[in-house]
Order: structure tokens, then sequence, then C-alpha cells
């Protein structure tokens, strides 16, 4: 495959990027003020039903003489709390001189097919008058937490985590799949650099379709996506795959095509991914 006009335009990119970057760090550096959140970036969490308890974190940016409380509230909103999930506690307490603390969702599994169900929890209080609840935007204090069914037509959550791709004929790298942020069944997140053309993880999103009803194999599709904006003469880049999954052997196989948006190819391959 010919990347040469794609990777140029793609340093490019990232060139404007970091730039961006380093320059609204600049203008941040002095103006934030301290204050209580939520660890993390993504403002959903995917709790599987099956999966057990899961930990969430909160933290402050700045430790105190003393200990901090930080207390949230739980709204449900087609979830139930107590039939579809409980949790440890509606606040928690970061030590003094201590940076963060975290409290626990736990889903009730159960064998009943349904939709992926939801509440939210939103932090409201801080008790160090030195900090404040959240950093201006609704991603620092409020998350949108998913109970994703387990008892889905497929089990595309086997490969939920850290996965290995293999491009083949080329090299082997890592990635990792999730639910997507609805929950929604026979849905899986790739996030990945799968063209392996050098952008870096880029999210894929694959629907499963079983074979037959209750079958352990079937066909995976990823529809036609932007995968790199203006990336070779001003044109984007479009990754489009099909091909198939296993349960069995925990294996999925993707016959992919990397195509600029005027028509032009850039190549096809195939990728085989497993879960590490």
């Amino acid at each position: 495959m010919n990347y040469n006009k794609l990777i140029k335009g793609l340093f490019f990119v990232a060139l404007l990027a970091t730039v961006a970057s380093c320059s609204d760090d600049e203008s941040n550096v002095f103006e934030d003020p301290h204050f209580a959140s939520f660890l993390g970036l993504n403002t959903s969490i995917v709790a599987p039903e099956n999966g057990g308890t899961i930990s969430v974190e909160l933290g402050i940016t700045e430790p105190q003489n003393q200990d901090v409380t930080i207390t949230f509230a739980i709204t449900d909103i087609t979830a139930v709390q107590g039939v579809d999930y409980t949790v440890s506690s509606t606040s928690v307490v970061v030590p003094a001189g201590e940076y963060n603390s975290n409290f626990t969702i736990t889903p009730v599994d159960n064998d009943v097919f349904n939709e992926a169900k939801t509440f939210t929890v939103e932090i409201t209080d801080v008790s160090s008058a030195g900090l404040q609840v959240g950093n201006f935007d609704e991603q620092s204090y409020f998350r949108t937490v998913v109970i994703s069914n387990d008892d889905c037509p497929t089990e595309s959550n086997l490969w939920w985590g850290n996965l290995v791709v293999q491009n083949v004929g080329g090299a082997t790298f890592g990635g990792t799949g999730s639910a997507n942020d609805s929950g929604d069944c026979d849905v899986l997140i790739i996030t990945s650099d799968l063209p392996d053309a050098g952008i870096g993880p880029v999210p894929f999103e694959a629907t499963f379709t079983p074979n037959s009803p209750g079958a352990t194999s079937g066909t995976v599709e990823i529809p036609s996506q932007i995968y790199c904006t203006n990336c070779s003469e001003g044109f984007d880049a479009l990754y489009s795959a099909t091909g198939t999954y296993d349960e069995a052997s925990e294996t999925i196989i993707l016959f992919y095509s990397l195509d600029r948006s005027d028509g032009a190819s850039f190549g096809t391959g195939t990728n085989i991914i497993t879960p590490e």
C-alpha cells in the first residue's frame, strides 16, 4: 500500500494539533481554579451487567490540610437503584494530603434480555472552601452510567478490553475494545489504527450479526467513516470493513479498504483481532 501522500497529510494535521494544544495549555496555566471532579475524559461509564463491581475515581486538583468530602447525587433514568445496580455510597472522602478517592457500582446480573439501562451521577458539593465543584464544563462533574446487557444475540463483549491487532503482511500492534456509549447489543467499539497508516488510535464501530439464531459466529461490518480529515491533497481518507467473528476462537477477521473521498484508493488489507 502506498501511503506517502497520506502520511505527509497526517504529519501536517498532527503538527497543527500540537501547536493548538500548546497554545491552549499556555493560556490556561494560571487561570484554572482548584476543583473536585471525576477523573478521566469520558462522560459515559459503561458497566457490563456481568462485569462485576467497577470503581469510579474522583479527585481534587490540590491536596488539603484536612479531609475533603465530595458528595454526589444519583438520578435514575431507565435503571432502578437496588434492582439494576447498587452503589457503595453517595459521597467519598479524600484524606488530607491526598488527591483522589473512589466509590463502586455493582450491576445486578440476570438472564433477561433487555436494552441497556442508564442513570446519572453528578457531583453536588465539596466540603473544602478552597475547592469548587467541577471546572466549568459538565465533563468534569457529571457522568452517565450505562449498564450494558450481557444477554445479547452475540457475545461481542468477548473483545472488551485490550486487543492484539495484526495487519496481515505487516505490523502487529495494540488496541482496545468496548461497548458504545449507549451500551447497545452486538456493537463493539474498536479503538486502534486498523489500517496501520500512522494516524494513531481511531474509534471504529463494528456491528455483529450472528449467522443464525443462537450461532456463535457471524459477520462483522464497519461502515465507511472518515479516518483522517484533509489528509491527502485536501481529501479525506475513508475506512470501511467487512469480515467475520468467531466466539469459540475469540477471533475477528476484517477485510478493509482505505479510500480517498474523491474515489481514489489507498489500498486494502486484512486485520486479525484477538483479546490480549
